[in-house]
């Protein structure tokens, strides 16, 4: 989904809704930032306010007054005033654990987060397994974070990234910008010319627009690591983490051949009623269709493909849901 502020402030987002991450509450914003499932803005007084899905307390912003704020994946993150950072949500791989100090601006990936200090220098924090904390000494004038990698702008306005570049996400164009944001797989900034640039996977801006793609567009998981393209689950893993019936466990991962505990089974059924068929407000799907789908999995017309070899240590992985037994 995505969000932006009308000339009166107040805050318009568009796109999938499942979690309610795209009904804006009324009245007038300063800033506002689209994350995971969640939105964020900053009212006139400067007290944050967050919609959407609220695990973790993703959504739950503290009280007190912010400078800027920032909504990532399963976190958010704000500046007080003294420039000092302050985030909440998920903690599992450390996005919470801000660096002492003051901060000029902070962007929030999807499972780590960044800063840039008052003398300009860059500091990331949390999640490492692309390098994408490893910010490159030196110093820049705007920071962006995302999935695996980030990016930012040089004092010469020249962009510069690092982490994971499975994708080409980290060929920046040579040329000055004048703001950068990172997306999933791809980046774009804002040339001194006010015209858009894009690269990587498929990047496509409007008619008249330049764009360029320095890669070819190459399948893979959006959502875990662990579930490449080829895997037969691939397809329904996607689709499931899309509308919200599964969230992966709190390494990042989905683990798709772990064995299905029956609190999971549950946990995913629950899901999809509140997620799928009520946020589509189906009233159509019946207590003999959801049988007739259950017997249809048992007798093999539904085919599940072929999991392989089971891991079965279940006792050294957080479950998918901390409140559910992983082995009821």
């Amino acid at each position: 989904h995505s969000c932006g502020l009308r000339t009166d402030g107040t805050a318009q987002c568009w796109g999938n809704n499942y979690a309610g991450q795209t009904d804006a509450p009324s009245g007038a914003f300063t800033a506002i930032t689209a994350g995971y499932e969640h939105s964020c803005g900053l009212r006139t007084d400067g007290t944050a306010q967050c919609w959407g899905n609220n695990d973790a307390g993703k959504s739950d912003a503290p009280s007190g007054e912010f400078t800027a704020i920032t909504a990532g994946g399963d976190h958010s993150c704000g500046l007080r005033t003294d420039g000092t950072a302050q985030c909440w949500g998920n903690n599992f791989s450390g996005q919470l654990d801000a660096p002492l100090g003051a901060f000029t601006a902070i962007t929030a990936g999807v499972f780590h987060s960044c800063g840039l200090k008052t003398d300009g220098t860059a500091q990331c924090w949390s999640y490492n397994f692309s390098d994408q904390t490893d910010a490159p000494l030196g110093a820049f004038t705007a920071i962006t974070a995302s999935w695996g990698y980030s990016c930012g702008l040089r004092t010469d306005g020249s962009a510069q990234c690092w982490g994971e570049n499975d994708f080409g996400q980290l060929d920046a164009p040579l040329g000055a910008f004048t703001a950068i944001t990172a997306g999933v797989f791809h980046s774009c900034g804002l040339r001194t010319d006010g015209t858009a640039e894009c690269w990587n996977w498929t990047t496509s801006l409007p008619e008249g627009v330049s764009w360029v793609s320095q890669s070819p567009a190459v399948a893979q998981s959006q959502w875990f690591p662990d579930v490449p393209p080829e895997h037969f689950a691939f397809e329904a893993v996607e689709w499931a983490a899309e509308v919200g019936v599964t969230t992966g466990y709190t390494d990042g991962t989905f683990k798709p051949e772990r064995p299905l505990t029956k609190a999971h089974a549950a946990l995913f059924l629950e899901r999809y009623y509140d997620e799928v068929l009520r946020a589509n407000e189906s009233e159509d799907f019946t207590r003999g269709q959801m049988m007739l789908l259950l017997k249809a999995i048992n007798d093999g017309d539904i085919g599940i493909g072929s999991t392989g070899e089971s891991d079965t240590d279940t006792a050294s992985v957080e479950p998918e849901d901390a409140e559910f037994d992983p082995t009821p």
